[in-house]
């Protein structure tokens, strides 16, 4: 064979190659190397899977949600359901061992993981690639996101005053309210009446409140103050306050997740008051929280 022949059959293979690499089959997921882009037009989310899970997986779209379902399992008869995300307009589904991860235009989101063994155990090859598969899910659950128009989130200008003292925060207004990072809050109040401490849940998604525990710093907290509008998104995480579910509105913007100042100020019940005439947020650990 020419040389000539021998370098266009080259180009031929690697442009195969790169087609099959392209083309992907939506049902099974092939991905790229980034990871799966998965969007739910009908249902308004969308969320990552890595890039891994390629041809190992299935979805399985209902009218309420969708079932990830992992096909080598499934096909041997355990079933394969790896994840699901459900959407209700009440909070029922919580009684049912549901996960609340966001609430957004008057509907709730949901994960929900097996009740039980979805997978051939005793096949050491689809028992790994299950177990593999499933350690991926926490990861997978903290890039949901809604897919609403994007959310512009306002540096705010105004003076924050903490029991008689200005404190600089980062934070943002979005949509009129205020929005603080929660661990900068609670940095601030460690050691007044209200402190509270603040713990990552990774496998879970969720971010656990402990009222009257001082805070325990990690480093960062009370970062200089942003300058430029940035995009905001729905978090995705549960938030938990004494161990029990709290309802918070909270924003993920530019890594840092933010949440309304007067969410917190009624769930830890300190004080939060707007001064027209200053121009100035008010934070009083000694008086009680009242609705604006």
């Amino acid at each position: 064979m020419s040389r000539k022949k021998t370098i266009s059959a080259s180009l031929a293979i690697s442009m195969l190659l790169v087609i099959i690499m392209v083309f992907a089959v939506s049902d099974v997921g092939v991905a790229a190397p980034a990871g799966i882009a998965y969007t739910n037009s009908n249902l308004g989310f969308s969320l990552t899977l890595p890039a891994r899970w390629a041809g190992l997986y299935r979805t399985e779209e209902r009218s309420n949600g969708v079932s990830f379902i992992n096909i080598r399992n499934e096909n041997a008869g355990f079933g394969g359901f790896l994840f699901g995300i459900f959407v209700s307009n009440d909070m029922e589904p919580i009684e049912y061992g549901y996960r609340l991860l966001t609430s957004s235009g008057g509907m709730n989101y949901f994960s929900a993981t097996p009740t039980d063994v979805q997978f051939a155990y005793e096949n050491s090859s689809l028992r790994t690639e299950y177990q593999t598969m499933e350690g991926d899910i926490s990861t997978i659950l903290g890039t949901f996101r809604i897919n609403s128009a994007q959310i512009t989130a306002r540096p705010t200008l105004a003076t924050v005053i903490v029991n008689g003292k200005n404190v600089s925060f980062d934070a943002y207004v979005i949509n009129g309210n205020n929005y603080f990072k929660l661990r900068d809050v609670a940095y601030v109040l460690s050691g007044t009446a209200k402190q509270f401490e603040v713990d990552w849940d990774g496998a879970n998604n969720a971010i656990r409140l402990t009222s009257g525990k001082r805070y325990t710093v990690i480093g960062g907290e009370m970062a200089s103050r942003g300058t430029v509008n940035r995009a905001a998104y729905p978090t995705s995480a549960s938030i938990l306050l004494n161990g029990r579910q709290a309802n918070f509105t909270a924003y993920h913007i530019d890594g840092n997740n933010y949440f309304m100042l007067r969410d917190i100020g009624r769930a830890l019940n300190f004080s939060v008051n707007w001064q027209q005439s200053a121009q100035s947020i008010v934070i009083d650990t000694s008086k009680p929280y009242t609705p604006d």
